[in-house]
């Protein structure tokens, strides 16, 4: 598949909460593309994070390629009560509404409630300037204690990819010999200046270049650059 992925709003917009919107679609948004890619899939990621023009200048660069499928990734808030994970998609695209499904109901089976997937008959821009089919991903209410309770980016990705291709993502761990333990200085280093894995956990220090660690990892080097 060709697939288009944008990272919802830029800084300094969307939902803020609990947690906020930009930070969380900047956790779990990589992941889905990451993933994706390792099943084979061509990824484009077409964010544009500046500018107030970021929404028209995201759909042309996604209307430069026919898309088999474009997705938004978001989330959402409201009254710190509503929770539940919602896809929506253009009222005239049985193929965005066949994958908003899939999507949707892989996320619900993280625990989140069911707000369902439907078509926006207003036409949200993404939706309306995409040439592609298009579903808009709101997975969770950064603003509520049970969804915040619920998430984890790394399980997130892991439902959404299989929503969209009907695969699993497998599991990838290198195993370090015992004797070099550059990986388990690596985690101990993470584990003291508080890097979580995927799994919003401390690092299990045992020399295994796993997604928990590699997870910890990029965001330790996102921090310094």
């Amino acid at each position: 598949m060709l697939i288009a992925v944008s990272y919802g709003h830029i800084k300094n917009e969307g939902a803020v909460g609990i947690r906020k919107e930009f930070d969380m679609i900047r956790e779990y948004a990589p992941l889905v593309v990451k993933y994706l890619k390792e099943q084979g899939h061509t990824v484009d990621v077409i964010s544009k994070d500046t500018g107030a023009s970021y929404l028209s200048d995201r759909c042309k660069e996604e209307n430069k390629k026919k898309y088999d499928l474009t997705i938004d990734c978001h989330v959402n808030a409201f009254n710190g009560k509503a929770h539940g994970t919602e896809c929506i998609y253009y009222p005239s695209s049985e193929t965005g509404k066949k994958y908003a499904e899939k999507i949707n109901a892989e996320i619900v089976k993280l625990g989140f409630g069911n707000r369902g997937a439907y078509a926006d008959r207003r036409g949200l821009y993404m939706l309306k300037h995409t040439n592609s089919p298009c579903v808009i991903i709101e997975p969770c209410f950064c603003d509520s204690n049970v969804d915040m309770a619920l998430y984890n980016a790394d399980k997130l990705a892991r439902a959404i990819v299989l929503g969209i291709t009907g695969k699993e993502v497998k599991e990838k761990v290198v195993v370090v010999p015992q004797k070099d333990n550059k990986v388990l200085d690596l985690q101990k280093l993470l584990n003291k200046y508080n890097f979580l894995g995927a799994n919003g956990k401390a690092l299990a220090e045992d020399n295994i270049w796993g997604k928990n660690t590699e997870f910890a990892a990029s965001k330790y080097i996102e921090s310094i650059k």
